[in-house]
Order: structure tokens, then C-alpha cells, then sequence
């Protein structure tokens, strides 16, 4: 269902405390290297799924072409780089987070995949992110 609250607000101006780790905290800031033109949500959940389910998330971007492809080679880089990092917004929050690539899914113009733990977790384990480009258009799930 489309979301009526914005994903990002203007404190969630993340950042990284390394920078190999940069483009994938960028993921998760309103105020990324590489800009983004537009930006959709919307939560996923089976309509059978328990209350307390945890839904997954849907999130389209658009950027100028030259943006996202670069934004794209560096979040390849970064799987390649980070494997740990803290993030920080402005909003004062602080977590730790682990990173391990996947098999990139086969969609789009190219694609990367990989794990986000934050690791403080309760149950250890994280988010399954792939992020599919096609032109300059960015689909996050």
C-alpha cells in the first residue's frame, strides 16, 4: 500500500563513519552523493500474513542517467569494501551495521543484492536489499 508518510524526512541525512561504506548509508539518506529526482514507496505485505508481520518495502527513485550508473559502480565497490560500518543521521539515532553481498538478481540494466544487519538485531538477522537499475531509475526492495 502506497505509504501517506514521507520514507525520508529532512533529518534523516545519513552518513557513514567510512567512506568506502558511503553509498550504501546513502541508500538509506534523504541527501544522498548522487541525487535523486523523484522518489516512491510503498509496503509489501501478503494479505494473509499474521498482524505482526513484518512487511518488506518497495522504493523507486529516479535520477539522471550518468548519476545513477555511477551511484550503481559504487555501491558495487562498496560490497566489494565494506563490511561493517556506523551510520548517523541528523535525527541522532546511531547503528551499527553489517554488510555481505549476494548474488546480484538478474533484472534491469544491472543490479547488486546484498544483506543489511543492524547489529543490534534481536534475532541476528537482516534485510535482504536489491537494488535494479534500468536508466536511470533506481527499484529498492
Amino acid at each position: 500500500m502506497p505509504q501517506d508518510l514521507a520514507l525520508l524526512e529532512a533529518e534523516d541525512i545519513v552518513t557513514a563513519d567510512k567512506a568506502a561504506c558511503r553509498p550504501i548509508a546513502d541508500m538509506m539518506s534523504v541527501s544522498p552523493q548522487h541525487r535523486r529526482n523523484g522518489m516512491v514507496w510503498a509496503t509489501l505485505k501478503p494479505q494473509d500474513a499474521p498482524a505482526d508481520a513484518t512487511p518488506g518495502s518497495l522504493t523507486l527513485t529516479s535520477h539522471e542517467d550518468k548519476a545513477a550508473r555511477a551511484w550503481m559502480a559504487q555501491l558495487k565497490q562498496a560490497l566489494s569494501d565494506c563490511t561493517e560500518f556506523t551510520a548517523t543521521p541528523e535525527r541522532a539515532w546511531t547503528h551499527r551495521f553489517s554488510v555481505r553481498p549476494l548474488a546480484s538478481v538478474k533484472a534491469g540494466d544491472d543490479s547488486v543484492s546484498y544483506v543489511l544487519t543492524n547489529t543490534l538485531a534481536p534475532d541476528g538477522k537482516g534485510n535482504v536489499m536489491s537494488v535494479i537499475r534500468t536508466g536511470g531509475a533506481f527499484a529498492t526492495s
